[in-house]
């Protein structure tokens, strides 16, 4: 289902209540599915994002609203930690580039426009739900690594941080390893869904870090390419990256879903939105889109601002030439952006054509930790770059893109100076 919201001006909320009444009927829904086979629903796991979350009070009520991820109602909050140089305090502790998406700001303006943090626990969107589900309060690593409270070095929710807002010791609630069994199903959903009271809850944690799980992301020697709307690159790493040139690069550590493995994230945020706009700006219906030289430009630009993706992610080295690029999401169903990227970037790229990649990765955290096997089947189609194509995108790439960018981007710096 489409996560229900309720938008008003520039302000979005998801609706948690027709967000907990959907869940329960796609949960039906998965029972009639499985007909004579229910009693074999062994767990649910959970995976969403880090950024929003829900205020859950001892008495067992919660927020009707969450602030939606994207939202930047803590823009202020994270302004005022930029001017003061909190900034640097809170990268160097979390890992995490200052931004109003944080649930950190969230909080903040929560708090200062009435919600009561007396008694409340704050739990990210995947780990509210496992509550709902289950009663059990938990709060996933991979998950707490994306709200800017957490130590990501001393693997706990940072008494600094927290002091310095004067936020509750308690806002937070017990870490927990991804996957790891929450408590089995409450009676009351199991009446109200069907699914059989041994049923295990389980929170996989971030979405991008299950979705890389589903592909079977290897440490060392692939990355992953997930693409959409926006365009990410995640790199598995043993320790996290918290150099002032990281932060300046604005690169996002986490906590991986595996124990002990980081993630170094960074992203484009247009990349699908690229060719709708291009659609939109010059007029065309989608029959008519599929122009030589409008799919090209289109393709290679956003290919190119990939490239410069890589070169921030990796402090200008480039990847390394043993490395090989996985990807997920619509372009893994693209032969020619595959392709160009494989070429420019120099290293192969690897298309896995996964179906909800970040669910079926959900499950098989889930189910790794319970100790049961799961494997996915998925087809996979590998693009090598050709030596001749990579030395003329990469001049093209040298020569016009790059001068062509720096041009836009100072143009924009002055019009909003």
């Amino acid at each position: 289902m489409p996560s229900p919201r309720i938008a008003a001006g520039d302000r979005t909320d998801y609706d948690i209540h027709a967000l907990v009444q959907g869940i329960l009927d796609l949960l039906s829904t998965c029972v009639e599915a499985a007909k004579e086979q229910v009693g074999e629903i062994a767990f649910i796991s959970v995976a969403s994002v880090g950024e929003s979350g829900v205020l859950v009070h001892a008495d067992s009520s919660y927020s009707e609203k969450s602030i939606f991820w994207y939202d930047n109602r803590g823009e202020s909050y994270a302004q005022e930690a930029i001017a003061s140089g909190y900034s640097s305090t809170l990268s160097r502790i979390t890992g995490i580039p200052t931004h109003s998406n944080s649930a950190l700001f969230k909080i903040l303006w929560m708090r200062d426009h009435g919600a009561n943090l007396k008694d409340a626990t704050w739990l990210t969107m995947a780990d509210f739900v496992a509550w709902f589900l289950s009663g059990e309060l938990g709060q996933g690593r991979t998950l707490a690594s994306r709200t800017s409270v957490y130590d990501i070095e001393q693997d706990c929710m940072s008494e600094e941080i927290l002091s310095h807002y004067g936020l509750p010791k308690d806002l937070f609630a017990p870490l927990v390893e991804s996957g790891s069994a929450r408590d089995k199903i409450l009676d009351a959903i199991c009446q109200a869904t069907g699914l059989p009271k041994g049923c295990q809850v389980c929170v996989s944690g971030h979405d991008h870090m299950s979705g890389a799980i589903a592909c079977s992301l290897k440490a060392g020697s692939e990355a992953l390419n997930s693409t959409g709307t926006s365009e990410g690159l995640l790199l598995l790493n043993e320790h996290p990256s918290l150099a002032e040139s990281s932060m300046k690069r604005q690169i996002t550590n986490g906590r991986y879903v595996e124990a002990l493995l980081f993630t170094s994230y960074a992203f484009v945020p247009s990349v699908g939105l690229s060719f709708e706009w291009s659609l939109k700006s010059l007029g065309y219906v989608p029959d008519e889109y599929y122009r030589d030289v409008l799919v090209f430009a289109t393709h290679a630009g956003t290919t190119m601002e990939f490239a410069r993706l890589c070169d921030c992610i990796t402090d200008g080295r480039g990847l390394k030439s043993n490395v090989s690029l996985k990807v997920i999401g619509p372009a893994a169903r693209n032969p020619l952006w595959m392709q160009l990227k494989a070429d420019l970037i120099d290293v192969p790229f690897i298309a896995r054509d996964v179906t909800e990649a970040v669910a079926r990765g959900a499950v098989v955290v889930a189910a790794r930790k319970l100790g049961i096997d799961a494997e996915l089947e998925f087809s996979t189609r590998r693009y090598e770059p050709d030596p001749e194509r990579h030395a003329l995108l990469e001049e093209l790439f040298h020569r016009e893109y790059i001068p062509f960018s720096n041009l836009i981007a100072e143009f924009e710096s002055r019009s909003n100076a």
